[in-house]
């Protein structure tokens, strides 16, 4: 196979083809990873971030967990590093970028990178992310064909270990016809309001054409959709959604549309947004019917936009990790975020409380057990 620097290779393979340490240590060549090389002006996609972490650890390993989902297209939170899956048994790969996970797995290839199936790519990835990144990701995978979701729901059923029981929840949740991530973080927050679930993808009939709908409610003829800044930026998506709209007016739909500031922060715009739910689609009245509890905390808000949405000036609590994940004994629920300068009353993490000492005490107690420091003496030269 011919030498070709657009790919990775290791430095054995540069110094066969004739390259030395000048080329190396050069502006030429980029280092991905330690002893992977590629040349500098290739962007380091999840494709070829995947195919060095394999030069790195063998041909037995494959790409697993958010990486495999990653290299497919598929939305996942951002993660810098490469999950790569090796057998039981063999040594762990220790090094900055790669994460190694030992155990067995179905495979595929995509693109000849040999990755897990998407059953357990789910798995791996719904048992270690928060919920709605996990019922994102599986909508997206119902959406390209890859599995339906009863074949979700029967692999979280078999599924054992830690995390299992998001994932289980995570897959009851996953639906059909589902275009966008946001319309899947939507539906999720309109069920985690109160709401009942909505239907996705409906068709209906207006003004003798055929129309589609993120999620509605058929029996209140109310459509709830999701308007990112396109629909805004660009004046035809602009006029068509305006056209769009009066025709399902004509038919008596109510449509509700629901920006991204307004699912960040659901509590402050539920006050903006109240006087434009029908009164028929109050969350009382619909939980009433549907049985759905409505209470949920007034300082929690769920974390339905992705790490890249995150608007300046709020904060967000969770762990520490490089790659999201959350492994606490809570994390079956969504990630709950709070504003800053937020209430800190009882249970709180940053409340303050009452038998705390004074700052003057914790100043006079620090300066009385100091040690104390000798004066330096300064020596003439």
């Amino acid at each position: 196979m011919p030498f070709d620097p657009t790919q990775p290779f290791t430095r054995a393979q540069g110094e066969a083809a004739g390259l030395n340490w000048r080329h190396f240590s050069g502006p030429r060549y980029q280092r991905p990873l330690r002893g992977v090389y590629l040349e500098a002006g290739v962007v380091l996609t999840p494709t070829v971030r995947a195919r060095a972490a394999l030069l790195v650890v063998g041909e037995n390993g494959a790409i697993c967990g958010v990486s495999a989902a990653d290299i497919r297209g598929l939305p996942v939170p951002v993660c810098e590093d490469t999950h790569v899956l090796v057998p039981r048994g063999a040594p762990r790969v220790r090094m900055r970028g790669i994460v190694t996970h030992q155990g067995t797995r179905k495979l595929s290839q995509h693109r000849g990178i040999p990755v897990t199936a998407m059953k357990d790519t789910f798995l791996d990835v719904a048992k270690v992310y928060p919920l709605v990144d996990g019922v994102v990701l599986g909508d997206a995978m119902v959406r390209e064909g890859y599995v339906s979701p009863r074949q979700l729901v029967a692999a979280a059923a078999a599924a054992r270990g830690r995390g299992a029981e998001r994932a289980r929840r995570a897959a009851g949740l996953v639906r059909a016809r589902v275009t966008l991530p946001q319309e899947s973080k939507l539906r999720l927050l309109l069920i985690f309001s109160g709401f009942p679930e909505p239907e996705t993808g409906v068709e209906v009939e207006a003004a003798g054409r055929r129309r589609a709908l993120d999620t509605a409610y058929r029996e209140w003829r109310v459509a709830v959709e999701y308007d990112g800044r396109h629909h805004v930026e660009r004046d035809l998506q602009w006029s068509e959604d305006i056209e769009r709209r009066e025709e399902l007016g004509g038919e008596r739909w109510d449509v509700v549309t629901v920006t991204g500031m307004q699912m960040w922060d659901p509590s402050a715009s539920s006050a903006a947004c109240a006087p434009r739910w029908p009164a028929r689609v109050r969350p009382s009245r619909l939980s009433a019917r549907s049985g759905a509890a409505t209470s949920r905390p007034a300082a929690a808000r769920l974390d339905l936009v992705g790490e890249r949405d995150t608007p300046a000036g709020s904060a967000r609590v969770g762990s520490g990790r490089r790659c999201g994940s959350d492994t606490s004994a809570a994390s079956a629920t969504p990630t709950v975020l709070w504003r800053c300068g937020s209430d800190t009353s009882a249970g709180s993490a940053t409340g303050r409380h009452s038998s705390a000492p004074s700052s003057h005490a914790n100043a006079r107690r620090l300066r009385d057990h100091a040690p104390r420091r000798r004066p330096q003496r300064r020596h003439r030269r």
